[in-house]
């Protein structure tokens, strides 16, 4: 966020994915989980935790992503 917001961005944000996907509706889950068995969710929770959706935006910060980063 750091590196947005010192190249010009007025806002910046981040989340990891491991967050982002906790906060999908259950429906939506069950639906992607469903999709491939998973037998180790904490080798999955720790890849998730190593990558991040980040956007920065000028001119306008509403991106529809305030539920995700509140």
């Amino acid at each position: 966020k750091e590196r947005l917001l010192s190249n010009g961005w007025e806002t910046a944000s981040a989340v990891n994915m491991m967050e982002l996907y906790s906060r999908l509706p259950r429906a939506e889950v069950s639906r992607i989980e469903s999709l491939e068995f998973l037998d180790e969710m904490e080798l999955l929770e720790q890849l998730m935790q190593h990558y991040c959706l980040c956007w920065a935006t000028r001119g306008g910060s509403e991106l529809g992503l305030k539920e995700i980063t509140c």
